[in-house]
């Protein structure tokens, strides 16, 4: 009967990993035009964009005399697993201008290497819906399409692949302190946001739970539990030891809280401009609408357990939720961000789509 069992259970395991695989290839095909798109727009380099490629061949020991600025110092992680694809053959396109060989590699390899993450990150949402989740097939397509749709907000020629493939793990495992502790503990060098996002998530619920007369439904450390929330205080406390102690050149002006007042002015009246307005104020509404409608499926349906789906924690937006915007809002107006402002909104996206979905589904 137990050999019976532990075949099913290996059975079922592998079919899982099958469908990922199928899933992911899937993914993959449907969004190959965006792959080429971030590619044509880093190698003819038509908007300004974080160039990481010298970092990248710093790395490899492909190039001499660069110095990093920071936060690319701290980033390794974002960076570093690029290098695997500066094997792929250099991919041709029309009418391009005579590019450094060494560089045109490492940019290709960048972009593959976003892209591949979002992808990835697809995937996995895809995967939370329809097994964690139970949800319906289309709801997981839904949800893993508007994981590559919403990601296309970001910057598809930088480092913002990886954020968004790592804060998806974080919340997957954000009920599993095995695997959240570690991930959370090096987050700092994939993006150093990834542990602020937690931290302030964790941290607000447990402010709310005990200074507010309307109690979470359910109990305060299972929302925001103690492994958790002292693992993401500490990854916060990993990359500001990093920043100040390290001092790293590059930002400088993000260590002078002086400086705050003005870059603060300066940032919104890129809001006041046509570009400032489709980059910056657009995205910001639309995460908040996010937040916004998250909350409100989460804390309506709390009460009826017909509804109620049990999901990781951080997918389970609460009312004290709303500050991460805000949080992230306020960070890039005082680091005078310009037209990165709804940009960096953005990054939260990932916390709002299970958390919508598997209220409002019926497998």
């Amino acid at each position: 009967m137990q050999h019976n069992s532990r075949n099913y259970s290996e059975h079922i395991r592998l079919k899982t990993v099958v469908n990922f695989i199928g899933m992911f290839s899937f993914f993959s095909v449907l969004s190959l035009p965006l792959l080429f798109q971030a590619l044509r727009t880093a190698l003819f380099q038509t908007i300004p964009f974080d160039d990481y490629a010298e970092f990248l061949l710093t790395i490899l020991g492909r190039t001499e005399n660069f110095a990093p600025l920071a936060p690319m110092h701290y980033r390794i992680l974002s960076i570093l697993p690029a290098a695997l694809f500066t094997l792929v053959p250099e991919i041709p396109f029309s009418r391009l201008p005579a590019l450094d060989p060494a560089w045109r590699n490492a940019t290709q390899a960048i972009v593959i290497w976003s892209w591949m993450c979002i992808v990835l990150s697809a995937t996995v949402i895809f995967a939370q819906f329809r097994y964690r989740q139970k949800s319906s097939f289309a709801a997981a397509i839904v949800g893993a399409m508007s994981t590559i749709i919403l990601a296309q907000f970001l910057s598809t020629v930088g480092v913002d692949g990886p954020f968004i493939l790592f804060v998806t793990l974080l919340a997957v495992f954000s009920s599993n302190p095995t695997v959240f502790v570690p991930l959370i503990i090096i987050a700092p060098f994939v993006n150093e946001k990834l542990p602020i996002i937690f931290a302030a998530q964790f941290v607000a619920r447990r402010v709310t739970a005990h200074f507010s007369y309307a109690k979470s439904p359910h109990n305060v450390y299972s929302s925001a539990p103690t492994p958790q929330l002292l693992a993401s205080l500490a990854g916060c406390f990993v990359y500001f030891a990093i920043r100040f102690f390290l001092n790293f050149p590059g930002n400088e002006n993000q260590l002078d809280f002086t400086s705050y007042p003005a870059a603060s002015l300066n940032a919104l009246q890129y809001l006041f401009t046509v570009k400032g307005f489709i980059l910056n104020g657009i995205p910001v509404a639309l995460i908040f609408a996010l937040f916004f409608l998250a909350i409100y499926v989460s804390v309506n349906s709390a009460g009826n357990s017909k509804h109620l789906v049990k999901t990781q924690i951080s997918f389970q937006l609460e009312r004290a939720d709303i500050v991460l915007p805000f949080i992230f809002v306020a960070l890039a107006i005082v680091a005078d961000v310009q037209f990165n402002l709804g940009r960096i909104a953005m990054l939260l996206f990932p916390l709002t789509l299970v958390g919508i979905a598997a209220r409002f589904d019926k497998p």
